[in-house]
């Protein structure tokens, strides 16, 4: 047997914890029953609670086993859910010792029916005849219905609330209970799949609950337990309390809640939104209540002469007494609150006392040897009025005779002679613990996804209608920028083009898409009410009277009345609508704050996962050895793992084996896989659909593929398909002949209505379409792997409608922002990102970063945003942050996390790399690299490993043997072209020769097109197999020059291009020319790269692009046999001794050009196995320019 599979040696559970001597909750192995107990981790330190089966030597273990799994796959869907990580017990890690399987939970909790039996006397489980006392009640039971639909939302009943289930802290003033006891929880729809076997040996016969109406008769009997009431008496008219229960003056309403419970009112639903509606209403009237009796604030006060609480005092007084004449210095402040006083808490959590004239500063009581506690406040300070300014803030109004003031000495004394008389300050406010790093992460998004939109929406331009006019059959208008001062100061923070200069930038330039659609319309900003709007097509820009004007043609609408107006794209419709999508799931993101401290700090909440261990197996060894490591890292650890993928390293390769590895230990697992852009996504897709037929778990398996835009790899997989497919097999199936006539014309209807498409969708039945729509969605949530793009509208209703998923995986996350890779992440509480922050960032990130990096551009920014986006962000919080960040902390906080939260992967991948290389190596991991190729020939890998990825970039000796051994699947055939790997074509450098410099428009170079043909006229395809055409890319930085080389490649085909015919293209598109941003992720034989720049500037103007090593990786990593770069070697070279001493860890600096220069030289030197051919070889491009010699 292989070592790594033999049978793990285990600890005893006493070997790995120190178990306390009593239990929170006894175990009765005859019943299959947990047991619950305080302990400490050996290996840490660390006080736990242990919930855990002892095993029994025998084939029940097997039972356990399936028992403790089955807890631990529910607990993690339901924990997903929006604010179940605030009501469900949480999990921190879970094993499996030699003698029991075991969960650790926090040292704080334990189940209900041993906390209650150890409160003080005047907890408020014990003097429920309070009103306030009978509130933390309810508050608690509330907690206790959200964490119920939760489980319920995922199609889940629990079947087991008691005081064993659910989970306290014993918590005095606050409400605290969690939902756990997830072991028992069955899938409705999946009763067959569920380990009944075990529950049924765990409870007695006909005890099993397989309803929604039994767990909320469940939770009903947990109140009437608490409360003291018969539960078997609730139906009669009047209650009646069990004996020796001390006897509660219920409200009806309370009453009524608890009969609901138990007995539904009839054709009504009863779900969480109900039972928490009425929970709300009886809550209403106990605070009514409450406030009405002898409850009041407790304000202690710490005066004495080294008070500056009582120096402020006496000066506001006019030195009316002395410092240590405290009677006095109360009767002043008492005096004072009678003036009026409201509490107030400021935006950054600090709780204020406001009267007319002084601010008193107010802290929690704090005593040695006791909890914090706000039923107390206590006060050293206090400032004037007029000189705090206070910003952003919640206030409410306190009645004077309500403040009761003390000394602080007395206040723990009075505390306990009040006991549940005193009022929590803080319970006014919906409390934000001081420094809860989730604010700043949530405000971060909200800046970073505010910023973007500023600068989508200042390519919204103002203009004036100069003139329209009839031109034969076309309509023509003329439009000539405009500027307003509003617009200047907001060009002027975003360092953006103003009206005039993006005018001439877009048009005079022609920098803008001339085929583009553009609008006419009075909307000024994203999200503004369109009334009227014109589609307009760019002819012309004129000058006309001494003013620049721009003819366009208006293709269809009508142009407003108005002679102000504003010139936009038409997609920024689309743009607007995701936008909404991005802050509905920020909204989300206050809901789930365990995916906000992961994104604050993915080692925060750590989670080891051992209830299904890696299985070291033939298909393991098939990876690489960086994949096993990153493998082993992500099946372990949790709730979030970041895979950083080089060029080439197989990172699809890796998401399929843990697709497989996933589905093969539960056929009913649910995986979402996503990207930021189709094409990557499609790959992904059709590489996943394929590993799933070569294994046989392609029968299992619901795949769906979300609103593809190119099926063609995905045949059959798109929703719509899917829904058409099972439609078609109800069809004849004997569910429909059984099934109601209503039933039966429905599906007859919906089924007809699966052949329309196009235009004609829109003429059948409103109830046939409503009908498709629902089947449809049906499929989406019922899919095992769900395939959809990050901003997809899918995924934000499968937020909204409370889908949750075992996985989520999100393939090139790098080449999205935070805001974006919110969705996906909020579906799924495991979460694996992979991509590569070396290659392309998300789009039009640098500049803003570059904006967020600059405080005072932020803050005048915000000041402008409203007339352009406020439409959108006025209800997502926009208001609330101005206010907040005029506190420069707060701005400074915010700007930072903007920046992080913008590019999201980049800045959590760094920051653990960097941890990894400065501690102990045997820590768990949150990010992993895979930094063995399998893409490029060794040639190629060594200029990219040495310039992009500091050397440590490698080529297994196997695939390296592979490229040295082969023949290419291309041939040469002229000779004046190289067969080295790396081949680059030199042109003069402009300085000596200006005839193969770049040109405008931005930016082409008609040399370096004219070589490419050359070079492609030389390539001949030589498909190793007739399955596998040998494929071919010609790639280039800048639009324009890709255009023309396409058009260019296109007329020859015909002629001197004529041996292209037989290449593939490198992606889906019909050409070979690709710019680098739409060939990311993909890969050819053959390589041509077009570099364009060729000038004599100094600094960022000579390289523009160039100057980006993100762009140039991808640019240089895309081949697999040979990469043919066009361009001045010398022009490269003078630019990189520029930069040669610049920081080469700076992105922004390209310093790589002199290391590039470098590997070149170095690979000139070294030949290929044959020992002839150079691995490098520079050739000049007229060489190839003229005709060959006979």
């Amino acid at each position: 047997m292989h070592p790594r599979n033999a049978k793990r040696e285990l600890d005893t559970l006493e070997q790995r914890f120190e178990l306390d001597e009593t239990f929170l909750s006894s175990p009765n192995t005859a019943a299959l029953k947990s047991a619950v107990i305080r302990a400490t981790d050996r290996r840490t330190g660390d006080p736990v609670v242990l919930k855990y089966w002892e095993k029994t030597g025998t084939a029940v273990d097997a039972d356990f086993r399936e028992l403790w799994r089955h807890e631990m796959r529910q607990s993690e869907r339901v924990r997903a859910f929006p604010r179940a990580d605030e009501v469900v017990v949480e999990v921190l890690a879970s094993g499996e010792s030699d003698d029991a399987f075991y969960i650790i939970m926090p040292s704080d909790v334990a189940p209900l029916e041993h906390a209650a039996r150890f409160v003080r006397p005047d907890h408020w489980l014990r003097a429920l005849q309070g009103p306030r006392q009978r509130a933390l009640l309810w508050k608690n039971l509330r907690r206790l219905a959200e964490a119920l639909g939760t489980v319920h939302g995922q199609g889940l009943v629990h079947g087991r609330i008691d005081g064993r289930a659910i989970y306290s802290t014993g918590a005095a003033t606050k409400p605290d209970f969690r939902l756990g006891g997830f072991e028992f929880c069955l899938r409705v729809a999946e009763l067959n799949k569920a380990p009944l076997r075990v529950i049924a040996k765990s409870r007695p016969v006909g005890s099993v609950i397989f309803s929604f109406l039994d767990d909320w008769r469940a939770l009903g009997q947990v109140v009437t337990n608490l409360i003291g009431l018969d539960a078997d008496k609730l139906d009669e008219e009047e209650i009646e309390f069990i004996e020796g229960r001390t006897k509660i003056d219920l409200r009806a309403s309370e009453i009524d809640l608890i009969r609901l419970l138990f007995e539904p009112e009839r054709n009504r639903i009863l779900n969480a939104a109900t039972v928490t509606s009425r929970i709300d209403a009886v809550l209403n009237e106990l605070d009514a209540e409450a406030f009405a009796d002898n409850g009041r604030y407790v304000l202690a006060l710490r005066l004495g002469p080294t008070s500056r609480l009582s120096g402020t005092l006496n000066a506001a007084s006019g030195d009316a007494f002395d410092a240590d004449d405290a009677d006095s210095q109360v009767d002043f402040i008492r005096a004072d609150l009678e003036t009026g006083a409201s509490l107030s808490r400021t935006a950054r959590g600090d709780f204020l006392l406001m009267t007319e004239s002084l601010v008193y500063d107010l802290q929690p009581l704090r005593v040695v040897g006791s909890d914090e506690t706000w039923n107390v406040a206590s006060c050293n300070n206090a400032r004037p009025r007029d000189g705090v300014f206070l910003g952003r803030r919640e206030t409410i109004d306190l009645p004077a005779h309500r403040i009761e003031i003390i000394r602080f000495a007395a206040a723990s004394r009075r505390l306990n002679e009040l006991r549940s008389d005193a009022l929590d300050w803080s319970a006014a406010f919906d409390m934000t613990p001081d420094g809860d790093p989730t604010l700043a992460v949530r405000r971060g998004l909200l800046l970073a996804q505010i910023a973007e939109a500023l600068f989508r929406a200042a390519e919204i331009a103002p203009v004036e209608l100069v003139d329209q006019r009839r031109q034969g059959n076309k309509r023509i208008v003329e439009i000539a920028p405009s500027d307003s001062e509003h617009r200047m100061r907001l060009s002027q923070a975003l360092s953006v083009d103003e009206p005039h200069k993006l005018m001439r930038r877009l048009f005079d330039r022609e920098e803008a898409d001339v085929d583009a659609e553009w609008q006419l319309t009075e909307a000024a900003g994203l999200g503004m009410t369109v009334r009227a709007a014109a589609n307009v097509r760019f002819i012309r820009p004129i000058q006309k009277n001494n003013r620049r004007l721009y003819e366009f043609e208006v293709l269809d609408g009508v142009v407003p009345p108005n002679a102000q107006l504003h010139l936009r794209k038409v997609d920024e419709t689309g743009t607007e609508q995701v936008l909404r999508r991005r802050l509905r799931m920020l909204t989300m993101l206050s809901t789930q704050s365990e995916l906000a401290h992961m994104l604050a700090d993915p080692r925060g909440r750590l989670r080891t996962y051992q209830d299904d261990p890696l299985v070291e197996d033939a298909h393991f060894d098939k990876l690489d050895g960086s994949k096993q490591n990153a493998l082993r890292s992500i099946w372990s650890t949790g709730p979030a793992q970041l895979v950083v993928g080089p060029p080439g390293v197989g990172k699809t390769r890796l998401v399929t084996e843990v697709v497989r590895r996933a589905l093969a230990g539960d056929s009913a697992i649910r995986l979402l896989l996503s990207a930021q852009a189709h094409q990557a996504l499609d790959h992904l897709a059709a590489s996943v659909q394929k590993m799933l037929k070569k294994t046989g778990l392609a029968d299992d398996v619901i795949l769906v593929r979300s609103k593809a835009d190119n099926g063609a790899d995905l045949s059959g997989a798109q929703t719509p398909d899917r829904a058409k497919a099972y439609l078609k097999e109800l069809k004849d199936s004997p569910l429909r002949r059984r099934a109601p006539r209503a039933i039966q014309q429905s599906l007859r209807d919906m089924t007809a209505a699966a052949d329309v498409t196009g235009n004609l969708r829109a003429k059948l039945p409103l109830t046939t379409l409503r009908q498709r729509r629902s089947f449809e969605a049906l499929v989406l949530q019922s899919a095992n792997i769900l395939f959809s793009t990050t901003n997809s509208g899918d995924l934000a209703r499968l937020i909204e409608d409370g889908a949750q998923f075992d996985w989520t995986i999100v393939e090139e996350a790098a080449k999205a922002t935070g805001p974006e890779l919110l969705a996906p992440q909020l579906l799924s509480m495991r979460r694996l990102l992979i991509g590569d922050h070396n290659q392309l960032p998300p789009f039009d990130t640098d500049r803003i970063a570059e904006f967020l990096e600059d405080q005072t551009r932020v803050k005048r920014a915000l000041a402008e945003s409203d007339p352009l986006v406020g439409n959108i962000f006025r209800d997502f919080g926009l208001d609330d942050l101005k206010e907040a960040v005029e506190d420069d902390s707060v701005l400074s906080e915010t700007c930072a996390s903007a920046r992080r939260m913008l590019l999201l992967f980049e800045s959590l991948v760094t920051s653990e790399l960097d941890r990894q290389k400065r501690s102990d190596q045997r820590r768990r991991r949150v990010a992993t690299e895979l930094l063995q190729q399998h893409r490029m020939h060794p040639a190629i890998a060594t200029v990219i490993s040495q310039c992009f990825y500091k050397g440590t970039l490698d080529t297994p000796e196997e695939r390296e043997a592979e490229f040295y051994s082969e023949r290419p699947p291309f041939t040469i055939t002229d000779e004046r072209l190289p067969s080295s790997p790396i081949v680059f074509v030199d042109l003069p450098y402009v300085q000596r020769e200006g005839s193969a410099g770049e040109q405008r428009p931005t930016y082409h170079n008609p040399a370096e097109l004219q070589a490419v043909l050359s070079v492609l006229g030389m390539l001949k395809a030589a498909p190793k197999k007739p399955t596998e055409p040998s494929t071919l890319a010609v790639l280039s930085p800048y639009n324009e020059q890709v255009e023309r080389l396409g058009r260019a490649i296109e007329d020859g085909l015909q002629g001197r291009l004529a041996n292209l015919v037989d290449f593939k293209p490198g992606t889906n598109a019909p050409g070979f020319e690709s710019t680098v941003d739409s060939f990311q992720g993909s890969e050819a034989d053959v390589v041509v790269v077009s570099l364009v720049r060729n000038n004599d500037h100094v600094g960022r103007a000579a390289l523009g692009i160039l100057r980006d090593r993100r762009r140039m990786n991808v640019l240089l990593s895309r081949a697999k046999w040979k990469l043919i770069i066009v361009g001045s070697m010398e022009f490269l070279r003078v630019q990189g001794r520029r930069y040669r001493r610049h920081n080469k860890d700076d992105r922004t600096v390209p310093a790589f050009l002199a290391k590039m220069s470098e590997v070149f030289d170095q690979l000139a030197k070294e030949t290929l196995p044959d020992g002839k051919t150079p691995k490098f070889e520079a050739v000049p491009w007229a060489s190839l320019m003229t005709d060959p010699k006979s």
